[in-house]
């Protein structure tokens, strides 16, 4: 059997950009290196695949034990179908040089139904060109099927006496969408394949498909090194604005014609990176700095959105507060104290961290968060759960501050906070003494996936090893909220 050429996965990359499937096909080595969200993407994409299986118990794995050894998943899926066995998971097909496996194979009343399954709460574009390829190559393999279906998540269902994947999973057929989509089907399949067979790369410049349906892992080979002054860090702009500059030739903000139609905030990063200097709005941030009241609890929440609720009455990707730090400064030069929260695994956390965080923030005085959107939804969501503590959390809500205000409004840049004004990179430019790199844990992503792991994690040493993790990256959030605050301070003076 001939070696596959093309599989679900690099036919979408094809759609996508000729170019990228080529340097996936020959130049495998330059792809940008796995980010720590993608991974956790495939993860729960595994686990809610394995869920699905529950919708059609007793099925037999079609899988190679070497996910290379494509022939023998072929040659098992063909041998199941003709034993006519009921139901078949990862069912593997190959058809002009196209590999495809399907999560599920139902074979009833004679007829074979085909599932794919997605952790998403709805269906993409992208997924109908899946299963246009996968009925393409099922059918073209001799296989009739009756229907296709999209399986997908039910952010609607909560969880009663453990999972129902009957009310977890949506399932909606396709068929009607993909049929008149397999001529096309068929004619991008050859063109496909000859762009794997070329001889040099496709000239294809870079430009708002790097990032639709995905975020191409070939950017920074096709986009070359991004230097800390890029015109790709000029913020508010669109993609398709920064990408026309990119192509003109402009490289950096400072290169950007002057008569370019700035908005206020963007000319202050022009300004910048023209002087090399920090923008800096001395009244403004005094201003802001005169309405903070010491003592003051500099205050971080971490969440958590299984795509498979852990916990009784909560759904899909429902946002659960796990972890928070607090520091707290009774005056200007006043010593830090700190104080944290981290749920235990096992059972739902909101009403022991709601309990933790009041007897935490009883102190007067006023609470800084930077960008308090997901802190105050947390709140708000709390007093639903539970109004016997409506009047202490309205209490906490109204001392609530945003750090992030300044650095919004621009009041304080520079260009090394790279157009944003997000925490990590403020970070680097006002406190370069903190560092996240030296954190086992470095991002909230990594900080969800680390929580969800305790949950069947055995080795009390890896737990405990976690669990300090965890507690030091939220702390680092805080005691940045501290030099942050220090900084806007020292301007103010």
């Amino acid at each position: 059997m001939e070696k596959p050429i093309l599989s679900k996965s690099t036919f979408l990359r094809g759609l996508q950009c000729e170019k990228s499937l080529y340097l996936y096909k020959n130049n495998y080595l330059q792809r940008d290196a796995l980010s720590v969200t993608q991974e956790a993407i495939y993860s729960r994409g595994n686990a809610v695949g394995m869920l699905a299986h529950k919708l059609f118990p007793g099925g037999v794995d079609a899988s190679p034990i070497n996910k290379f050894k494509y022939e023998e998943a072929i040659e098992k899926t063909s041998n199941l179908i003709q034993a006519k066995v009921p139901i078949i998971y990862e069912a593997a097909f190959q058809y002009s040089g196209v590999y495809a496996a399907l999560d599920i194979l139902e074979y009833v009343e004679e007829e074979f139904v085909a599932y794919e399954v997605k952790s998403s709460a709805k269906i993409s574009a992208a997924y109908i060109m899946d299963a246009a390829l996968q009925y393409f190559v099922i059918t073209e393999s001799g296989i009739k099927l009756k229907d296709i279906f999209l399986v997908y998540v039910n952010t609607g269902y909560k969880r009663k006496q453990g999972i129902s994947a009957s009310e977890f999973f949506i399932k909606k057929s396709v068929l009607a969408k993909i049929l008149p989509l397999q001529e096309q089907i068929r004619q991008k399949v050859e063109k496909l394949k000859d762009v794997i067979s070329a001889t040099s790369t496709p000239n294809i410049a870079i430009g708002e498909h790097c990032h639709i349906p995905y975020s191409c892992d070939f950017l920074g080979t096709c986009r070359g090194t991004i230097e800390v002054d890029s015109v790709f860090y000029l913020s508010g702009a669109s993609k398709q604005v920064l990408y026309e500059l990119f192509t003109a030739g402009v490289k950096r903000i400072q290169d950007i014609a002057e008569d370019f139609n700035f908005t206020a905030e963007q000319q202050i990063q022009y300004d910048c990176a023209k002087s090399g200097k920090p923008y800096i709005n001395t009244a403004a941030i005094k201003e802001f700095v005169e309405t903070i009241k010491y003592p003051i609890c500099f205050l971080d929440f971490e969440l958590f959105m299984p795509a498979i609720p852990l916990y009784e009455g909560t759904s899909p990707y429902q946002h659960i507060p796990f972890l928070y730090s607090i520091h707290r400064k009774a005056h200007k030069n006043g010593a830090e104290e700190h104080r944290c929260f981290l749920a235990e695994s096992g059972s739902e956390p909101t009403r022991d961290f709601i309990d933790q965080l009041l007897l935490d923030l009883e102190d007067a005085g006023d609470i800084l968060i930077f960008d308090a959107t997901h802190e105050i939804k947390t709140l708000h969501k709390a007093i639903q759960l539970f109004p016997d503590k409506k009047k202490a959390i309205e209490a906490i809500i109204k001392r609530i501050k945003d750090i992030s205000y300044p650095f919004q409004k621009k009041h304080y840049y520079t260009t090394a906070m790279k157009g944003s004004y997000s925490m990590k990179a403020l970070l680097p430019a006002v406190a370069p003494e903190l560092s996240f790199s030296n954190l086992k844990i470095q991002n909230g992503v990594s900080a969800l996936a680390a929580f969800e792991k305790l949950n069947n994690q055995e080795d009390m040493f890896k737990v405990l090893e976690i669990r300090e993790a965890l507690i030091e990256y939220c702390k680092m959030d805080t005691l940045g909220l501290v030099k942050i605050f220090s900084k806007l301070e020292e301007l103010a003076a």
